[in-house]
C-alpha cells in the first residue's frame, strides 16, 4: 500500500512538472569552428535540461538513431529538414541555431520548433563580447528565452548563476526521527531532531556548473595541487595521477556530452570553495547541508524511508543509480541489488531517475554528498535537538548518500562515513544549501 501510495505522489509531481522531449542539433558555425560550435551546442544541451522544463535526448541516443536510419545531418538548417529529424527521433520538439563571429562578438541564435505542426514555438539569443568561454555562460540565457522564463533581449549581460539558483528546492523545517537502529553502530541511537527551513540543491553539483567556478577563479582543487584522486581496487584505495574534476569515473577526461554528470575527484575543501564562490556572486549565503538537513531532505522531510525512494527495492526509474547487475558484470563486484539494472555502470545524469517526495534527485546514489560536519562515530549519543551542526573539530568531514558503485547497505538514508576534508575519488561530490 505505501508503495502504491508513492506512485501516485510521483505521479502527480511528474504531471505537475510536466517537462517536453526535445532534441537540440549542433549550431551552424560562421567564422566559428565546428569543435567549438559543437561545445557550445552540447553546453545548451546541459542548459536547457537544468531549466527543469525538458528531457533532452543525449548526443549520443541521438546520433545512434540518426546513423540507424542512415540520416545525414550535415547541411540540415531549414525548419522542414529539422522536423524531420524530430520525427526520426520521436520528440515533441527540436532545437536549432547558429553562432556567428564578426570581431570578437559572437552571436547565438536558437530557435524552438514543435514537430507535429512544424510550427515556431520561441527564439533565444545572445550577443557577447568576448571569448568562447563568455559565451559558455551566455546560453544559460538562451535557454531561459526558450524555455519561456526570460524575453528576448536586444543585448544584455547574461546572468551565469541563474541555474544554479533557481534549481533550489524549498524544504519546510520539522522534526523527525533520525538515524536507524537496523545499521551500523554510528547510526544510533534513533533520536529526535528538528531542523529549520532551507533551500537545498535540485541535483547535485554538475561538471559544467563547477567548470564555471574554476573558470572565473582559477582554482586548483586538491587533486590538481596533489598526486590526482583515489579509486578503490576492492581491497584498498589507489591514487591515480592527473586525475581531477574534469574526468569521469574511469580517470578519463569527460567527453562534452557528459557536463551533465556530476562532478567527482573533488574533496570537502573543494565543494566548501565552491559554496564560498556562489556566495560571493549571489550575495546569498550557500553552504553544504548539515547531515541532519541532508537526511531530514533525504527522507522526503524525515519519514520513516530505508532510501530517498521509500523501502522497497528499486525499480526502473523509481530508483537511482547504485551497485547493480552491470556493476557486477563490468567490474566484478558482489554485495550489489540483484536483478537490478540502472543502465549505468559509472555515473549518471543528474536527474535522470525519478526524484524522492520533496522533488530532489539522486539523493540515494550517484556519487557521495559531502556534509558541513565533522564526523564523530558517537555523535548522536550527545547530539543537540535543534538543527545539530555536528562536533566542533575532528578529523573526518561526513559524507552521505552512497554512489553509483554502492549496494544496498551503504545507499540508505541514515548510513554515514566519514573521509579526511582532503580526500577525494571518482564516487564523491556533492549538492548545496542555502537558508536565506
Amino acid at each position: 500500500m505505501k508503495k502504491l501510495l508513492f506512485s501516485v505522489c510521483v505521479f502527480l509531481v511528474v504531471m505537475l512538472n510536466a517537462q517536453v522531449n526535445i532534441a537540440v542539433i549542433d549550431f551552424e558555425g560562421k567564422n566559428v569552428s565546428k569543435d567549438d560550435a559543437s561545445a557550445l551546442t552540447d553546453r545548451l544541451r546541459l542548459e536547457l535540461f537544468l531549466s527543469g522544463k525538458f528531457v533532452v535526448l543525449e548526443r549520443d541516443k541521438m546520433d545512434a538513431i540518426l546513423k540507424e536510419w542512415q540520416f545525414q545531418l550535415s547541411g540540415c538548417t531549414s525548419d522542414a529538414c529539422v522536423v524531420e529529424v524530430g520525427q526520426l527521433l520521436a520528440v515533441e520538439q527540436m532545437v536549432a541555431g547558429s553562432v556567428s563571429k564578426v570581431g570578437q562578438t559572437y552571436s547565438v541564435t536558437a530557435r524552438l520548433i514543435g514537430v507535429e505542426k512544424g510550427n515556431l514555438i520561441g527564439g533565444g539569443k545572445c550577443d557577447l563580447k568576448g571569448d568562447i568561454g563568455d559565451v559558455m555562460t551566455c546560453l544559460s540565457s538562451v535557454a531561459s528565452q526558450l524555455s519561456g522564463d526570460q524575453q528576448i533581449p536586444s543585448a544584455q549581460k547574461p546572468q551565469p548563476l541563474k541555474q544554479a539558483e533557481g534549481n533550489m528546492i524549498f524544504v519546510k523545517g520539522g522534526t523527525f526521527q533520525m538515524g536507524s537502529n537496523d545499521g551500523e553502530d554510528d547510526e544510533k541511537p534513533v533520536h529526535t531532531i528538528t531542523v529549520s527551513d532551507f533551500w537545498i540543491g535540485k541535483y547535485e553539483v554538475t561538471v559544467a556548473e563547477f567548470e564555471k567556478f574554476i573558470s572565473e577563479t582559477g582554482y586548483q582543487t586538491d587533486a590538481e595541487k596533489g598526486d590526482g584522486s583515489n579509486f578503490w581496487t576492492g581491497s584498498t584505495w589507489e591514487k591515480k595521477a592527473g586525475v581531477n574534476w574534469r574526468c569521469d569515473a574511469q580517470g578519463n577526461v569527460r567527453r562534452s556530452s557528459e557536463l551533465n554528470h556530476p562532478v567527482i575527484h573533488v574533496s570537502w575543501n573543494d565543494a566548501v570553495a565552491y559554496c564560498d564562490w556562489l556566495s560571493r556572486k549571489t550575495g546569498r549565503i550557500y553552504r553544504l547541508p548539515t547531515e541532519a538537513e541532508w537526511e531530514y531532505a533525504a527522507r522526503s522531510g524525515g519519514k520513516n524511508y530505508k532510501y530517498a525512494w521509500g523501502n522497497f527495492g528499486p525499480e526502473g526509474k523509481l530508483g537511482g543509480n547504485v551497485a547493480d547487475e552491470s556493476a557486477k558484470k563490468a567490474l566484478g563486484w558482489s554485495g550489489t541489488w540483484e536483478g537490478y539494472d540502472d543502465g549505468y555502470v559509472y555515473t549518471a545524469p543528474v536527474g535522470f531517475f525519478e526524484p524522492n517526495e520533496l522533488g530532489l534527485y539522486d539523493m540515494t546514489g550517484n556519487v557521495w554528498e559531502w556534509c558541513a560536519d565533522w564526523y564523530d562515530a558517537k555523535y548522536y549519543k550527545k547530539s543537540p535537538q535543534n538543527d545539530p551542526q555536528g562536533p566542533s573539530s575532528g578529523d573526518s568531514r561526513v559524507l552521505r548518500g552512497g554512489s553509483w558503485g554502492d549496494g544496498p547497505i551503504y545507499v540508505r538514508c541514515a548510513f554515514r562515513v566519514g573521509s579526511n576534508p582532503g580526500f577525494r575519488n571518482n564516487g564523491s561530490g556533492f549538492r548545496f544549501v542555502r537558508t536565506n
